[in-house]
C-alpha cells in the first residue's frame, strides 16, 4: 500500500466526481476532507492544482440554485488519474 500526497488525493477525488458527472466544488471538498485536510490547507492545494493546470473550473449553479465554481480535471491530466485508479484498484 502506498500513501498519496494531499495534491494527488484532492485531484483524484475531483476526478472520481467528474467521472460520475457530479459537481465538485470547494465547499464540498472541505466536507469530504474535513478530518484529514483543513480548509486553509485545501485552499493551498487547490491553488497549486490550478497553477499546474491539473484542474480548471467554471461557474455553474447547483440543484438548489447556488452559484459554485465547479472544478474539473483537465484533459491532459485524465490519463494519469485513470492510471492511478487502476493501480489503486489492484491494491
Amino acid at each position: 500500500m502506498f500513501e498519496l500526497n494531499d495534491e494527488t488525493r484532492v485531484a483524484f477525488e475531483i476526478y472520481k466526481h467528474n467521472q460520475q458527472n457530479e459537481l465538485i466544488y470547494y465547499s464540498k471538498l472541505v466536507e469530504l476532507f474535513n478530518s484529514t485536510i483543513d480548509a486553509h490547507r485545501l485552499g493551498i492545494v487547490l491553488d497549486k492544482l490550478f497553477d499546474l493546470c491539473i484542474v480548471d473550473a467554471k461557474w455553474t449553479t447547483t440543484n438548489d440554485n447556488r452559484w459554485v465554481r465547479a472544478i474539473r480535471i483537465t484533459k491532459e491530466y485524465i490519463p494519469y488519474c485513470e492510471s492511478l485508479a487502476t493501480v489503486m484498484h489492484k491494491e
